[in-house]
């Protein structure tokens, strides 16, 4: 009697760790293609490529200022001309003949003036403003590497809490074999009662654990998920175990 029942306790535990291992298996996406996700839908990164923009603007700004120092200049003429001509007419008789015509023009040009000071200031600013180009590209950068870091620490602890919600689980299946034994050893009086209140107190200890690896799964899931800006629809949470 008692190899039956030891035979169907293993038997038990085995088949429980099977199904359990089964259904925790998740499939995560690779952590390369979590960071590129966490990248483009960072609203920190985004508002930074906000910042780079509007020191590129005022650079543009500063490169057109010396525009202001030019000044168009108008010129219009307008007269009218005179001639007297004498000609002879077969070499004989000399006549006289006047003419005259009104003559107009229009011209246009530019004038620069700008003083020596004026340049040199105009170049300072521009490599002010290079200078702030460099620099929120480097918070850029900064934050690319900080977003890696948050990617890569919460994509180790879900593959952790999975690993550890696998043994738990595999660990409470096994209890609750143990204790539909203590119960049909209990009736039996085959144990006494400590020993029976003993193995429902290690079943009640190990729901507990398991339930509280389950939830830090499930929080360190989420917490990927806001962090990449996607939700991975075909990753099912353990709603039933």
């Amino acid at each position: 009697m008692k190899k039956k029942i030891t035979f169907l306790f293993i038997s038990l535990i085995f088949c429980n760790i099977i199904f359990s291992q089964e259904k925790t298996i998740l499939e995560i996406p690779s952590l390369e293609s979590l960071i590129d996700s966490a990248i483009v839908n960072s609203p920190l990164l985004k508002q930074q490529e906000t910042f780079i923009l509007s020191e590129k603007y005022k650079k543009e700004l500063i490169k057109t200022e010396w525009l202001k120092f030019i000044k168009p200049q108008f010129q219009f003429s307008y007269g009218s001309t005179g001639n007297t001509g004498y000609f002879d007419d077969e070499g004989g008789y000399f006549t006289s003949e006047e003419t005259s015509s009104i003559s107009s023009s229009f011209s246009v040009s530019l004038r620069l003036s700008v003083d020596l000071k004026t340049i040199a200031d105009n170049k300072k600013k521009l490599l002010i403003a290079n200078e702030k180009i460099k620099s929120q590209k480097l918070k850029r950068e900064i934050i690319i590497n900080s977003i890696r870091v948050d990617v890569l620490k919460s994509y180790n602890k879900v593959v952790l809490s999975q690993k550890l919600l696998d043994i738990q689980s595999q660990l409470f299946q096994a209890q609750l074999v143990q204790k539909q034994l203590a119960e049909e050893q209990f009736k039996n009086a085959e144990i006494s009662l400590s020993e029976y209140t003993s193995v429902i107190s290690l079943i009640s200890n190990s729901m507990a654990q398991y339930e509280k690896t389950k939830m830090e799964f499930r929080n360190s899931y989420l917490l990927l998920e806001e962090l990449i800006g996607l939700r991975i629809s075909d990753i099912k949470f353990l709603n039933d175990f």
